[in-house]
């Protein structure tokens, strides 16, 4: 496949996000993130490296103690917080939730802050993960998952506690296992992986702390913090049906001044900036997931398949059904070429930290 045409299948899902959160449409995760308004920069950054990897990056934040930890969770989309995946949900749902738990917050946990290069992890269940962690003044500040996949046959990582029988899953039926992670390509992912962490890290030093800080304190800039309160109230509700009536008590104004506020803070209305993050999320769905489009409907806070179909046609300028097989096939192609250009020893590397401005 012609490397222009590579590239310009593995760059349409980030594009599709920016431009769906209202940003121009821009190509590559070095030229577009710092232009990127500092509330979107998390959002932005981990569908940049989904798009990029094929993978799906969650976020966990395990260190109590640390206040940052607590204060940076906002910032995050909050369908970023826990897996969705749905051969994690059958494992859980077959009743091993107990063990998954005590896997990632006891083992994964104490080993996780001395590998700050992470690893590749295969959890109780046989599935594969990269894990890294996100630290900022040498405290924990997050951890980053990427999966999952099905460990290849060359893959080195870390042991379980406890393997659970695989005959003992209630695998989904519609689904196929996850394709097999190789050594060379996992290195690869991990390498991306590390260089998201350190943006992540990047940020949260030099803007997230400080737009933190403005959504606590008064005095430090009214609309960064209405703009803040605003979009967390969207990143955190989108997926039910809401009223204007609920953002007007968070910000404390009537429903009137609230729906002015909106526009003069965010430059549209709420209506649509719900709008958006519900396409956002059901084009992720419809990229990861094998549900039905009802299911993708529903569970992207749309009340109905018709409504859906009409929205996403309307913002994305193609039907969900056509969207999933797009993205399907690019990623079959850059898998492809990833496993054909993968030199015989893999990729090796070190974190490198974005270089500041």
């Amino acid at each position: 496949m012609p490397t222009r045409r590579r590239d310009r299948l593995r760059d349409s899902a980030a594009e599709s996000e920016m431009r769906v959160a209202g940003g121009p449409s821009r190509v590559g995760i070095a030229d577009s993130l710092p232009q990127v308004d500092p509330l979107e920069v998390l959002p932005v950054a981990l569908g940049a490296y989904d798009a990029l990897s094929g993978l799906r990056v969650t976020v966990h934040a395990f260190d109590v103690e640390n206040a940052d930890a607590e204060v940076f969770r906002p910032f995050v989309p909050p369908d970023r917080w826990y897996h969705d995946n749905p051969f994690c949900q059958a494992v859980k749902d077959s009743g091993y939730d107990p063990v998954c738990t005590e896997f990632d917050e006891t083992k994964l946990h104490a080993e996780i802050v001395a590998t700050p290069d992470g690893y590749v992890k295969i959890c109780p269940a046989g599935l594969a993960e990269l894990v890294v962690p996100c630290v900022c003044d040498e405290r924990l500040l997050c951890v980053l998952f990427a999966g999952i996949r099905t460990p290849g046959k060359d893959l080195t990582a870390s042991r379980p506690l406890l393997r659970i029988p695989h005959s003992s899953i209630g695998w989904p039926s519609v689904n196929r296992l996850p394709p097999p992670l190789s050594q060379g390509e996992a290195e690869l992912r991990l390498e991306g992986l590390r260089q998201l962490g350190a943006r992540i890290e990047s940020w949260w030093q030099k803007e997230g702390q400080v737009l933190a800080q403005a959504s606590h304190v008064s005095g430090l800039g009214r609309v960064a913090t209405r703009q803040f309160l605003i979009r967390r109230f969207v990143r955190e509700n989108h997926l039910r049906r809401v009223t204007l009536a609920e953002l007007a008590e968070v910000l404390h104004l009537s429903e009137s001044r609230a729906a002015h506020v909106v526009r003069e803070c965010c430059g549209r209305s709420l209506v649509d900036m719900l709008t958006a993050a519900r396409i956002i999320t059901a084009a992720r769905l419809l990229r990861d997931t094998e549900l039905g489009l009802l299911e993708v409907a529903l569970n992207s806070g749309f009340g109905d398949a018709a409504h859906f179909m009409r929205t996403f046609k309307a913002r994305m300028g193609t039907t969900p059904g056509r969207y999933r097989l797009l993205h399907r096939r690019a990623r079959a192609e850059l898998s492809a070429e990833t496993e054909r250009g993968a030199p015989a020893g893999g990729w090796v590397g070190t974190r490198q930290k974005p270089t500041r401005s």
